[in-house]
């Protein structure tokens, strides 16, 4: 069933389809890039948009060529000038915002995109900014019928998405789904990789706001937006230190303590939110740690440095104001070499376990009979992967709103909206995230 909006929100009655928000980083422009190469077959209106308008036309004609560029739209708004971007959300069927940090930058963006039935996407890493604009627009969202999803992003999306494929699977056939378990691997070239500024300071940020977010999901339980999961089976002990397993890729791993663990989690709740009858999943994320001993030891030095600063506002200052020294240059300001974005990669190998049905759970529950494998692969994670990932997810939104999962508006999660659309299969043939075949069959 169609929302109210969605009249005014067709490509008709807006000069737009689709607003990139932040094109001045590289994210940005990468991401308007990817775009613009989707949009053009399916006559889809693209602009780009930021504070300086010279500055705008001058990365079109930076990124584009002369001839594509010529069709690309270009909107001044500033993130601390509230009208301009209320006209930038009523001039457009979606926003994909690249202006982080979001808990700073973000919250006015997805208050006007609500305001205006507009769809929105970011690639927050974030997760109390996430959670804090569910708690805050859930309920507008679904008023005026736009969709808001946060973390469209690496690390996110692959894993999200790679999990709740792998339920799905194991779900099949009578089947009990139990548990998913996820293992990353971050590959280096030759040159190594160094790590953004950006995605650093918004690390920092979310560990600066745990106390807040605590809050947040206590207020977001009260709500109902945070049910209990129904799971099946004995309790589950995921690894708590770091552990080598044989069903795994060789190598050292250790808890992930990025985005993705919490993004799975809030799409098992809001699938359980909106059918009870729904069976969650144990997942959990581990990360390999980078070989030989030297680069494993210097890891844990250098993270419990950053760890033990980021508690308080001096140390969080000394971090961001030199975040080569305090991170072995493992940041940095400038970010990435094209070499190290052109030899790095990514991947993660999933494992699902389950049972052949109930009976199966009841006659030898500590015993499962169903193991399901996938996998997926994909580019330098901090900069192509992540923009390829935002563009190919809002090209799907644009021409899939009528089969997305999510049938109204709200704030979801990638999984909650792209699960059982062609999202998968698109990253795939992008190479953005290149799911196993039997992922996607």
């Amino acid at each position: 069933m169609a929302d109210s909006n969605s009249s005014e929100r067709s490509s008709k009655s807006r000069a737009f389809d689709v607003v990139i928000f932040g094109c001045t980083g590289l994210v940005g422009r990468l991401t308007l890039q990817a775009m613009v190469k989707l949009a053009a077959p399916a006559g889809l209106k693209v602009a780009a948009a930021g504070r300086n308008e010279e500055r705008m036309k001058q990365i079109i004609s930076d990124t584009l060529d002369e001839e594509t560029s010529s069709s690309v739209g270009y909107i001044v708004a500033d993130a601390y000038d509230y009208h301009s971007i209320q006209d930038m959300a009523k001039s457009t069927r979606l926003v994909l915002n690249c202006a982080g940090p979001f808990t700073i930058h973000g919250e006015v963006v997805v208050r006007a995109c609500v305001e205006a039935g507009t769809d929105y996407m970011d690639t927050t890493g974030e997760i109390n900014f996430a959670e804090a604009m569910q708690l805050k627009y859930s309920a507008a969202a679904k008023a005026s019928g736009a969709i808001i999803i946060s973390s469209c992003a690496f690390d996110a999306v692959p894993g999200d998405l790679g999990v709740q494929i792998i339920h799905d699977l194991l779900s099949k056939n009578e089947r009990v789904p139990y548990s998913v378990e996820a293992f990353l691997e971050i590959v280096e070239g030759p040159s190594g990789y160094t790590g953004g500024f950006g995605t650093f300071q918004s690390l920092l940020l979310a560990i600066s706001n745990m106390s807040v977010l605590k809050k947040i999901r206590q207020e977001l339980r009260s709500s109902g937006q945070r049910p209990e999961l129904k799971l099946r089976g004995p309790k589950f002990a995921p690894h708590r230190l770091p552990f080598i397993d044989s069903r795994a890729p060789r190598g050292i791993y250790v808890p992930f303590v990025g985005p993705t663990p919490s993004v799975v989690l809030r799409s098992q709740q809001l699938l359980t939110r909106d059918n009870t009858a729904y069976t969650a999943v144990n997942d959990v994320t581990y990360m390999k740690m980078p070989p030989g001993i030297l680069t494993k030891m210097g890891y844990a030095f250098f993270g419990m440095i950053c760890l033990l600063l980021s508690t308080f506002e001096v140390g969080r200052k000394l971090l961001l104001k030199f975040p080569e020294a305090f991170t072995g240059g493992k940041i940095s300001r400038k970010g990435p070499t094209q070499e190290q974005m052109n030899t790095t990669f990514y991947k993660i190998s999933f494992i699902g376990s389950g049972y052949a049905n109930e009976k199966a759970l009841e006659s030898h529950p500590s015993r499962r009979d169903v193991t399901i494998r996938g996998s997926v692969t994909g580019p330098d994670p901090g900069y192509n992967a992540t923009s390829g990932i935002l563009a190919t997810l809002g090209y799907v939104l644009l021409t899939e709103r009528d089969k997305v999962s999510a049938k109204s508006g709200g704030v979801y999660t990638p999984a909650t909206v792209f699960r059982g659309t062609s999202a998968a299969q698109k990253l795939t043939e992008g190479k953005f995230a290149v799911y196993s075949d039997n992922m996607l069959n």
